[in-house]
């Protein structure tokens, strides 16, 4: 016999005050309920001996369960309205609507062995005459579905009603779903799961015109799949990760690290994800997987599975198993018989990405199939009305130092720093041209004059040997903005991306994303370029942005030392 667990699921109400309570069936190897609602008279141990009912008979739970030595025994209503039907180990107890303005009480009996059990059941006033008597199908439950273990479970849906015609039907080809309808009842059937995949399925409930359709849901058999799959979440929850991995998965946690914060030579704070790694002993392929995640936002960073059987890991074995599990291939520039590339949608937020790498020699086997997280973003910001030319404008103006220190003066704002800086952190227009040093000016902006930017950076080209009143025009401007979100979202991995809002301000200002240039930079912005005509030459007008002061580094007077956004802008020789 199949063994089932209590579920209250879903309410179903139907013309003519139809009241569909959907339960699970127990069976006789359930053991005595012990919880603080049971109730225990004599021989009879019962899971609640009262019931508080709607007039519509709608509220949870019109079942109760019974526990007892004597296999002889039958539930006996003291009221009309109320009515008692034994099933298995279990009592369904069903109502007709109140119509009336009282409330009305009776009660169900169970007696058995000398022993009498009571189960006292309210039930509300209906109002109004007609009350209580919807007209049309609803389903009140959201979502409309069930969840039902890998192992299966039988399910008894009751009808309470006046109305004698509905019927249940179930997909035709799902035969792993049986529904047999009983007068006042139907009874659902779900068949154990021997595939690898979870599987869906509907059933539908009808009545005149109108239908309704409940989704079944029946969890993947973890025993049946060769390969597995890492534990996805946005946020890492170990508990989760430990039942998945060593409960479910059947393997061995191997070692962990912590993680955290530190700080570098440099007196930077950095942080150090944390890293689980296991055994995955049920898989017949990999040898090991490692999970990281970030600390202190416990966001998943990554996961990768390790193995040396590289044939198990060819675009015809591992693909279609990737494909079953709700993959989808895409193709990147990178493809080849041993390198390919998915992603899976997980939720709005999130979308899981796998790196197939596999071993091109026999003599080295080791390959590794890589999941990363690619999250969307959700929440809405604003951004700029139009694209901020103004740095643009200065850099075409050709102005020189004195130029700038006027600027600045008329903003009533001060110059914080003045300074050399070498031509390795610079992005310059021509490098033959600006030589091997730069000159760099940065001031603060009065609110008054701008109430998004802090601080503003000038740079000039200027060769080492000659004097600083003779430098040369402004070539490049950085700009420090306390808005981030004007530009950036942070998502749960603490990663700092465009906002969709700005990414449609570049696209529709003509720019294109330069993703050389982004990895150039290892993490710390993003760059886009715009192709125009400067000086008579064909350009690059460029802008990279990023964010500063996370907790990576720190400059003082940058924003009082807060987060701040930082942009460049600047032009370049087109390639």
């Amino acid at each position: 016999m199949m063994k089932t667990s209590f579920k209250t699921i879903v309410n179903v109400v139907c013309s003519l005050a139809t009241a569909i309570m959907l339960i699970s069936i127990v069976t006789s190897c359930i053991p005595e309920d012990k919880s603080p609602n049971s109730a225990v008279e004599g021989a009879i141990t019962l899971s609640t001996n009262e019931l508080k009912l709607g007039a519509n008979a709608m509220d949870p739970t019109p079942m109760v369960t019974v526990t007892t030595e004597y296999t002889s025994w039958e539930p006996t209503s003291t009221a009309s309205w109320l009515t008692a039907t034994r099933q298995a180990n279990s009592i369904i107890i069903g109502t007709k609507p109140n119509t009336s303005d009282e409330v009305r009480e009776a009660d169900v009996l169970i007696i058995t062995g000398g022993s009498v059990a009571k189960v006292h059941v309210t039930q509300e006033g209906g109002g109004a005459p007609g009350a209580g008597t919807p007209t049309t199908l609803t389903l009140d439950i959201e979502p409309l579905n069930i969840e039902v273990p890998t192992e299966g479970d039988r399910y008894l849906v009751r009808v309470a009603t006046e109305d004698k015609e509905w019927k249940v039907e179930t997909n035709k080809e799902h035969t792993w779903v049986v529904a047999r309808q009983f007068p006042g009842f139907f009874e659902l059937t779900v068949h154990p799961n021997d595939q690898s995949t979870e599987r869906t399925s509907q059933i539908y409930v009808t009545m005149g015109d109108e239908s309704k359709s409940i989704e079944i849901k029946q969890a993947a058999n973890l025993a049946k799949d060769k390969y597995g799959l890492p534990f996805f979440s946005i946020y890492f929850d170990i508990k989760s990760l430990l039942k998945y991995e060593v409960e479910e998965r059947g393997g061995t946690m191997i070692s962990y690290k912590p993680g955290g914060y530190t700080v570098n030579m440099n007196m930077e704070i950095t942080w150090i994800p944390a890293v689980l790694i296991f055994s995955p002993t049920q898989s017949e392929v990999f040898d090991e997987l490692h999970y990281e995640y970030n600390k202190p936002s416990d966001a998943f960073r990554r996961a990768w599975f390790i193995t040396n059987k590289r044939e198990e890991l060819m675009m015809d074995k591992f693909l279609p198993y990737l494909e079953q599990q709700g993959f989808k291939r895409e193709e990147t520039e990178m493809d080849d018989n041993f390198n390919y590339y998915a992603v899976k949608k997980i939720d709005d937020a999130l979308t899981i990405a796998v790196q197939v790498e596999i071993a091109e020699s026999e003599a080295a086997p080791r390959s590794y199939v890589r999941f990363a997280p690619i999250y969307t973003q959700v929440e809405d910001y604003a951004t700029y009305p139009s694209f901020p030319y103004e740095a643009k404008e200065t850099i075409e103006k050709g102005i020189k130092l004195a130029d700038v220190k006027e600027i600045i003066a008329k903003q009533k704002g001060n110059i914080v720093q003045q300074r050399k800086v070498s031509e390795i952190s610079a992005k310059t227009f021509d490098k033959e041209k600006y030589g091997e040093e730069l000159y760099e000016v940065t001031s603060e902006v009065p609110s008054s004059s701008h109430a998004d930017i802090v601080n503003r950076r000038y740079r000039f080209d200027w060769r080492y040997k000659t004097a600083t009143e003779d430098l040369g025009k402004v070539f490049q401007v950085w700009e420090y903005r306390k808005d981030v979100n004007k530009m950036m979202w942070q998502n749960p991995n603490r990663e700092w991306r465009p906002t969709r809002e700005f990414s449609k301000l570049l696209e529709q200002e003509g720019f294109e994303y330069d993703m050389m240039e982004t990895l150039k930079s290892k993490g710390a912005g993003y760059e886009y370029l715009k192709k125009v005509t400067y000086k008579g030459e064909s350009c690059e007008f460029r802008i990279f942005f990023g964010v500063v002061n996370d907790g990576i580094g720190s400059v003082d007077y940058i924003n009082n030392g807060s987060r701040a956004l930082y942009v460049i802008f600047y032009y370049k020789k087109a390639r």
